[in-house]
């Protein structure tokens, strides 16, 4: 989750100015918290993972984060993926329905967060923020706080665009206890609260058909996390030689057809080299670029390395974690 350290009113129109009027897309987007800012969840490992199809950095708040945001950019069905995602407060459109592959659906609305905490006999328990006794405008005028969600993920496939919501944990007993009370065992008050946060956030996006799943880092395979992490540093860079581009389709075209021999990859990079007259670096490139974007498709839950035999895909990853991508109840 967001939002980890004490709101406050000014922290309010920060997110508010980040995220307020009708939502971005691409490289327009914008998360409600950002790397560096000074509220920053103190003992996490934030960084930054750049996304090409987005045109923007993505911004992962924990360390725990990242082998997900890497499984999303994947994903071929995934185009676009807001971290840091405000919860709005207040009844609100769809978050697809300013996005033009939603144009002609009709898309139900939510009803916001102060509804459902009321609903769930919790709204004493949304945060509030109190604007100073100077504010021009609103002198000591109580508003509510945002929830902020860890990633709203956006698919689009032959049936239509469809959202789904993951929370992302460290241990999937994180869930059970408040992030104040993470490096310790969690009292009644911090399960209550925990429930109550979760149910909170699961209830606002069902209004809008929206699943959410609770996940944790250990839950991708260990070989797959790892492989996704490494080619994800190819496919997010630029060839050494613009050249490379020219020849990038039928390069990808020549690597399909050595998949199946199960050959070491560092003697595939380099044949292609010479065969399509591109630096070995270039060669990698495409190759490991191909992978991650799953025009070239090897199994990747075995070791990845250029002194390895590469084998052809055995298991997609999003069959074995399809349910984690998959529509919700409409």
């Amino acid at each position: 989750m967001g939002s980890r350290r004490g709101p406050s009113f000014s922290k309010l129109e920060m997110i508010l100015q980040r995220q307020g009027g009708v939502p971005k897309w691409g490289a327009e987007y914008t998360p409600a918290n950002v790397m560096g800012d000074v509220d920053s969840p103190g003992r996490s490992r934030p960084l930054n993972i750049y996304a090409p199809p987005l045109g923007r950095w993505v911004h992962a708040q924990a360390k725990n984060e990242s082998p997900f945001v890497h499984l999303a950019l994947h994903c071929s069905l995934l185009f676009d993926l807001h971290e840091q995602k405000m919860l709005q407060f207040n009844p609100s459109a769809h978050p697809l329905s300013s996005h033009p592959h939603s144009k002609g659906l009709e898309l139900p609305r939510l009803r916001g967060t102060l509804a459902v905490a009321e609903e769930l006999n919790g709204l004493s328990r949304h945060p509030m923020v109190r604007a100073p006794k100077d504010h021009p405008h609103f002198p000591r005028k109580i508003f509510p706080f945002p929830y902020v969600g860890d990633f709203l993920l956006f698919f689009f496939d032959e049936s239509g665009p469809w959202c789904v919501n993951w929370t992302i944990k460290l241990d999937i007993e994180d869930f059970k206890r408040t992030f104040k009370a993470r490096y310790k065992p969690p009292t009644e008050k911090d399960r209550a609260q925990a429930e109550f946060r979760h149910e909170m956030e699961k209830r606002y996006y069902l209004d809008g058909w929206i699943p959410t799943h609770h996940l944790a880092g250990k839950m991708i395979d260990r070989e797959l996390r790892i492989n996704l992490k490494t080619i994800h540093y190819w496919w997010s860079r630029a060839p050494q030689e613009p050249k490379a581009l020219l020849v990038e389709d039928e390069m990808i075209d020549w690597y399909r057809q050595q998949i199946p021999k199960i050959r070491i990859m560092f003697d595939m990079e380099k044949e292609a080299a010479a065969k399509f007259h591109t630096t070995v670096h270039d060669a990698k490139w495409i190759l490991k670029k191909g992978i991650f974007a799953r025009t070239v498709r090897v199994d990747l839950f075995r070791t990845v390395l250029d002194n390895l035999p590469l084998y052809p895909e055995g298991e997609d990853p999003f069959v074995r974690y399809g349910d984690w991508i998959s529509r919700g109840q409409q």
